[in-house]
């Protein structure tokens, strides 16, 4: 099976149209997003417009249970992890007096925690697949 490109927070905005580019560029896809809807929409529209085989994962990243669950998805489906684009992520306009400590340890799972994990799982095989 060839090579796949990961791409996260692929369900809407920036990574909805990464999504669509590396599709154009006959990358096959495993996108993942919290929303299964939109991801099988995503996959749906990008299969039958390009070629690819694009796949979808629904999880929260910001979950380490839901991580190992992708981790162990794409063990099970044999997927070799070309490309990782960690696109999913948050950001707070607030003050920081103003925020909420239950926001920034969202923000802090989600922008860094699960960042690192992902990096840190399909870093290695990348290498060593080139």
């Amino acid at each position: 099976m060839s090579g796949y490109t990961i791409i996260t927070g692929a369900s809407s905005g920036i990574g909805c149209e990464l999504a669509r580019v590396f599709a154009r560029n006959n990358h096959n896809l495993l996108l993942v997003a919290r929303r299964k809807h939109r991801l099988e929409e995503l996959t749906s529209e990008l299969s039958g417009k390009f070629g690819v085989t694009a796949l979808g994962f629904s999880c929260d990243i910001t979950q380490e249970k839901q991580r190992k669950e992708l981790f162990n998805f794409i063990s099970r489906k044999s997927i070799q992890v070309d490309m990782l684009i960690n696109n999913a992520g948050q950001g707070d306009f607030n003050l920081f007096e103003k925020s909420s400590s239950e926001k920034n340890a969202h923000l802090i799972e989600l922008n860094v925690q699960a960042l690192i994990g992902l990096c840190h799982h399909f870093i290695p095989e990348m290498l060593e697949n080139k």
